[in-house]
């Protein structure tokens, strides 16, 4: 069922949804009241295609990582197929976590309670004891529900993107925006960052704030720009307009995928140009000049 937004009058809603230049923000409680929070999990984050992990935190068959997303206790397990799976890191039976910590080299999972196994694609294997053999038939727990829940799960860009609704919106319509966008990369050739002990390089930063906060933070937009950042308004090297009020460049909203966008070639001064030579993700050996910034929502 559809969770229902109360602190937030009609009134107030016609105005944040009104044309802009006549809108107005949330009203403050859309940042602290709870019962605004859990309607936001319940229909944006547990209904649309969500980033979690990325595929080299589970990179090896036998690798399992729980962890957890709004609260919930979720298990991402690379089988010997190869292939990565998430799953809900709950026991059906007992309710209890299926694994506690990150685990390498499984072959197995073994519950820590009441020790029923499961194989690496979740399916319960054994259940020890439970019919007084310290094999345990499985003929004995078959009126329970025993395998692990998974969940939907795909990667993109070396990206685990996961959904929580019984009926998933189409991922790749999801993320087509992206390579609509930059058409002229072969994003299938992106690959990791890594660091000199061939490590991956991955950024991390903890910001105390609500979500939608940090939302319109890093959002990329020129407003921003202006507004926060004064080399923008005070450097020519920064020229997101011209001297004659022409824009440098271009809006992105493209289904979730919001930002702008521009030609690298236009800022070479402010970003540094960049060798034709050297490896890049250009199609058919051809430098891009698109470029930009973008966030997929949520």
């Amino acid at each position: 069922m559809t969770q229902q937004i109360n602190s937030i009058s009609r009134e107030q809603l016609e105005k944040v949804k009104a044309p802009f230049g006549a809108a107005r923000p949330l009203p403050a409680a859309a940042y602290y009241n709870q019962e605004f929070y859990e309607a936001e999990r319940e229909n944006i984050f547990c209904k649309h295609w969500v980033p979690v992990l990325f595929d080299f935190d589970v990179a090896k068959p036998g690798q399992a990582l729980p962890f957890s997303y709004f609260d919930m206790p979720l298990l991402a397990v690379r089988g010997h197929d190869k292939k990565l799976r998430v799953f809900h890191n709950i026991v059906p039976y007992d309710g209890c976590l299926a694994v506690l910590r990150p685990a390498d080299g499984l072959e197995k999972i073994e519950t820590p309670y009441h020790g029923w196994v499961y194989d690496l694609e979740g399916k319960l294997t054994a259940a020890p004891f439970w019919d007084g053999t310290p094999e345990g038939s499985l003929r004995s727990v078959a009126e329970y529900e025993t395998d692990l829940r998974e969940i939907q799960c795909r990667t993109y860009l070396h990206t685990v993107f996961i959904s929580l609704s019984q009926e998933p919106s189409s991922f790749e319509n999801h993320i087509a925006p992206i390579s609509r966008q930059f058409s002229e990369y072969d994003l299938d050739q992106a690959a990791i960052a890594a660091d000199e002990l061939d490590q991956p390089i991955v950024i991390t930063a903890v910001t105390n704030c609500n979500w939608k906060i940090f939302f319109d933070i890093d959002g990329p937009n020129v407003l921003h720009e202006s507004f926060v950042h004064r080399d923008y308004r005070n450097s020519p090297l920064h020229p997101r307009v011209t001297k004659d009020g022409v824009k440098t460049y271009r809006e992105i909203i493209d289904g979730y995928l919001v930002g702008i966008g521009f030609n690298r070639s236009d800022f070479a001064e402010t970003y540094g140009a960049v060798d034709p030579s050297k490896p890049h993700l250009g199609r058919d050996g051809t430098l891009p000049d698109a470029a930009g910034f973008v966030d997929l929502y949520p």
